[in-house]
Parts: C-alpha cells; sequence; structure tokens
C-alpha cells in the first residue's frame, strides 16, 4: 500500500548529518558585468542530510545552483537558491519511500541569513 506524504511528518522530525558543499571556483553564469555591476556568479552546490522522526528515517541527496541577485543599483544584495532533491537509496528509507522535488530560497548577503524550502512528493 502506497501512502503519499508532502511533509514527512512536518513538525515532528530532525534533520541531522546535514553537508553542504559548494564550488566556487565553477562559474555557469558566463553574462559579462552590466554596467558597473558585480559580475554574475553562480555557484553549484550539493546537500546531504538525514531526516528523522520517532517512525521514520530518510537520506536526501539535493543539487543545484547559488547566484547573486542585485538591486536597482546594482549592488549585490542576496543570492537566490534554485534545485532540486531526492531520497537516496543508500541507506535505505525507514520505511521504504521514495521522493523527489526542489529546492528554493536565498541567502540575505548583510546578515548572512538563510531560508531554504524544499517541496516535493515523498511515496511510501
Amino acid at each position: 500500500m502506497s501512502k503519499a506524504s508532502g511533509s514527512m511528518d512536518k513538525g515532528a522530525q530532525t534533520v541531522t548529518n546535514f553537508f553542504i558543499t559548494e564550488d566556487p571556483n565553477i562559474n555557469p553564469a558566463t553574462e559579462p558585468t552590466v554596467d558597473s555591476g558585480p559580475d554574475p556568479k553562480c555557484n553549484p552546490f550539493r546537500v546531504i542530510l538525514t531526516d528523522t522522526s520517532s517512525t521514520e528515517t530518510k537520506t536526501l541527496n539535493a543539487i543545484g545552483v547559488t547566484c547573486k541577485k542585485v538591486n536597482s543599483s546594482l549592488a549585490h544584495v542576496s543570492d537566490t537558491i534554485v534545485g532540486g532533491w531526492g531520497i537516496s537509496s543508500t541507506p535505505t528509507p525507514s520505511p521504504d519511500a521514495s521522493g523527489w522535488g526542489t529546492v528554493s530560497g536565498s541567502v540575505t548577503k548583510s546578515t548572512s541569513a538563510v531560508s531554504v524550502a524544499i517541496t516535493g512528493l515523498v511515496t511510501e
């Protein structure tokens, strides 16, 4: 029997083993600077995290890019985060599950505050 759940025990889970790798020397942005603004720059990233609750454990893998965002004065004010995620088959999720979706968010340059949303579908 399958159960579709978009929340994975929302509010009851704990995230552990949270690893982020960003590759700052690989820049997929190739457009030239606009006027006197900052150079366009994007960095690929990879995330691995374990999501657990009292009844479930899942390892998520995510990949995407962070890119500079500028204001109307062409000042670098934040970074956007876009990507995708999937439930890893190793280690085996408990209960057995599959799932995938999108990652989106932002980093505010002045405060270094990070906001990330992980949305998608999980089937058990």
